[in-house]
């Protein structure tokens, strides 16, 4: 069966993320209108942390393993703004 060129058919493809030697994982969760307001913080500290989100507000940040202190007090200032939860 072909589709029409208007028509396109997506996938979902779910990879590992990355995580190792060198590297530190923190996962929270924050109310899904609030997933911009993290992303915009994060993106002003560049180079702190790659941010992946999922459904539901749950987020999870992967940083170099030497950001880990800097990231975590980001993470105490921002749930003092809003409602953030460690998971």
């Amino acid at each position: 069966m072909t589709t029409p060129d208007n028509e396109h058919t997506v996938s979902r493809v779910t990879a590992p993320l990355f995580d190792g030697d060198g590297l530190v994982t923190r996962r929270v969760q924050v109310p899904r209108a609030e997933v911009a307001w993290v992303r915009y913080v994060l993106e002003g500290n560049e180079g702190l942390a790659n941010l992946h989100v999922e459904r539901g507000g749950v987020l999870t940040l992967v940083a170099p393993e030497c950001l880990a202190a800097e990231l975590d007090a980001v993470l105490r200032d921002l749930a003092r703004e809003i409602d953030l939860t460690p998971r």
